[in-house]
């Protein structure tokens, strides 16, 4: 009996010792490839960066005339003008608390083509509401021809109405067959089509829905240009277009993608679901990147927004080259980079004093310095001005400015009618040492 033992003791540690090894050289190989992944990674963007200029030297030293329009100035603008009745057609579940839905329009017309990036305005008549709400949402499909739109909305739990409600509305009580009126796609934050240098892609959350439209549009084009996505989330229940971007990822070799899960859950696998534990941060792009010299493209939650743009600009990352959607107030503080910026200074001079008249709400109020727009002043004090983007794109917050004068300190917005001003921008125009006044038809 006393050799079945050792040769059952012997084959037990024999099992153990396999185990071991196995479990170490695992080990081995997988700190061993992503070592190798990122200097591979950094090779290749490189190597496409050098192929790129001189592809640009040679074109300029043939003669090449690039001086004509670019393929988006060319792109089809033809746009709706005002409000149009679509219907919803489908809805798909992107994760429990995230819903794309397709929008066609109610009189069957085609639909313009959009620039990957830009959202769409919509017009909610909401049971209870009195007045109807304004929200704007990212497009989230690749722009090209086509019979719909797609949006991809996030629910935010436990808010009222006022502060979230509409996408808790969008996500568990819209059914397929309701309509809404849109307004035509538009937003300054958008990717140029015709460029063709490498772009590095930074989304968190539900900010990934531009990227999306990025994503895909580069590469249903056919195109070549390298796209790098940074992925922040919480963990793999809040990640949306999971299974797209991995399938995505694998069908082009131009396109990668770094997930990044700062409270992964008990189901996330690392090296299956996410790459890295932690947030997305200019140290971790750094391992990536050969240098700041590429475009970078973001949108996110504010803290994400900010945080980055301050890592980027420490970096050495050209301010030019940075571009991020501004939706929400004081998204990226600090910023100069013309009306992306929403960060708006309540400044006036001291001793200068204006009130602002709200005409129709009979109210009057007393402007300081801890008004940010004047569209903060009027929400502060209970007089109803529709707002979407509150960023100076969208256009729904459109005021008729009966007296006064209005500034926009981070640079004057598109499309602004002749006496009118947008208050999600504006703040009183006031001259040092006299006392002012602003009436505004709400």
């Amino acid at each position: 009996m006393d050799w079945v033992f050792f040769i059952v003791g012997a084959a037990l540690v024999l099992f153990c010792f396999v185990q071991l090894l196995f479990w170490t050289s695992t080990n081995i190989r997988r700190h061993v490839g992503e070592r190798g992944y990122w200097q591979l990674q950094r090779q290749l963007l490189i190597a496409k960066i050098e192929a790129t200029e001189a592809q640009r030297k040679s074109a300029q030293n043939s003669g090449v005339d690039n001086s004509g329009k670019s393929e988006v100035e060319s792109q089809n603008s033809a746009a709706w003008r005002g409000w149009r009745k679509f219907r919803v057609k489908r809805l798909h579940r992107e994760t429990s608390n995230a819903t794309s839905v397709y929008l066609v329009p109610q009189d069957g017309l085609e639909l313009p083509e959009f620039k990957p990036g830009q959202f769409l305005t919509l017009r909610f008549e909401l049971p209870n509401q009195t007045s109807p709400l304004i929200r704007c949402y990212s497009l989230s499909d690749g722009a090209r021809a086509a019979s719909h739109y797609r949006i991809t909305v996030k629910d935010v739990h436990g808010k009222p109405l006022s502060q979230g409600g509409v996408s808790h509305f969008v996500n568990w009580q819209w059914s397929v067959g309701d309509t809404i009126e849109v307004k035509a796609p538009g937003g300054d934050f958008f990717l140029d089509v015709s460029k063709k240098e490498p772009v590095i892609l930074l989304a968190g959350g539900v900010g990934i829905t531009p990227m999306m439209s990025m994503i895909e549009t580069v590469l249903q084009r056919g195109d070549r240009r390298d796209l790098l996505l940074f992925y922040g989330l919480r963990h793999g229940g809040d990640h949306i277009f999971k299974d797209r971007l991995r399938e995505l990822s694998k069908q082009h070799s131009n396109f990668n993608v770094l997930n990044c899960y700062s409270e992964p859950e008990k189901g996330d696998v690392e090296g299956r679901d996410f790459h890295f534990q932690g947030r997305v941060s200019v140290e971790l792009i750094k391992r990536a990147l050969p240098s700041p010299n590429f475009h970078f493209y973001m949108c996110g939650p504010g803290p994400f927004m900010s945080s980055l743009f301050e890592q980027l600009i420490g970096w050495g990352v050209p301010e030019d080259q940075i571009h991020f959607e501004a939706f929400g107030p004081a998204t990226v503080k600090g910023a100069s980079t013309g009306s992306q910026s929403v960060a708006v200074p309540a400044t006036t001079d001291n001793g200068v004093k204006c009130n602002v008249h709200f005409a129709r709400s009979k109210k009057v109020i007393e402007w300081n310095d801890g008004d940010k727009t004047l569209l903060d002043a009027a929400n502060g004090n209970g007089v109803p001005i529709s707002s979407g983007c509150r960023a100076g794109q969208c256009g729904s917050c459109q005021t008729k400015l009966l007296r006064g004068e209005v500034m926009y300190p981070n640079g004057q917005p598109h499309d602004v009618e002749a006496g009118h001003c947008l208050p999600c921008v504006a703040i009183p125009k006031l001259k040092s040492g006299s006392n002012g006044e602003v009436v505004l038809d709400a």
